[in-house]
């Protein structure tokens, strides 16, 4: 797989008194960029990226990894891993998860309702 090189440009714009304005850019090249944060069809409501096209755009980007973390499950990761794994590609396996510092069996009371 050819390394291609992404550049982030960073610009700072100063105001100099009798000069005027003055703009500075500076590009900054990284090595890669990977995907941490992937919902895929599988986090429902929230994700329509199929996992085979995400994992080939990712290739085409020549970007070394991908992650999965879909909302509350991990019914994906098996077709994610195999095919990250196919396409040469290093599989970062999570899920999307919230804490609750109750059960889910309360009930709080409501004001004028049962």
């Amino acid at each position: 797989m050819q390394s291609k090189r992404c550049a982030a440009i960073y610009m700072s714009v100063a105001v100099e008194p009798g000069k005027g304005l003055n703009v500075r850019a500076k590009a900054v090249y990284m090595k890669s960029f990977v995907h941490l944060h992937t919902h895929t069809e599988f986090s429902m409501l929230d994700g329509a990226a199929r996992i085979k096209e995400a994992v080939a755009k990712v290739r085409a980007d020549s970007q070394p990894a991908l992650a999965i973390t879909d909302h509350g499950n991990m019914y994906g990761v098996l077709d994610f891993y195999k095919e990250c794994r196919s396409q040469g590609i290093n599989p970062i396996i999570g899920m999307e998860a919230y804490m609750s510092g109750g059960s889910r069996f309360d009930r709080p009371s409501r004001r004028g309702r049962v």
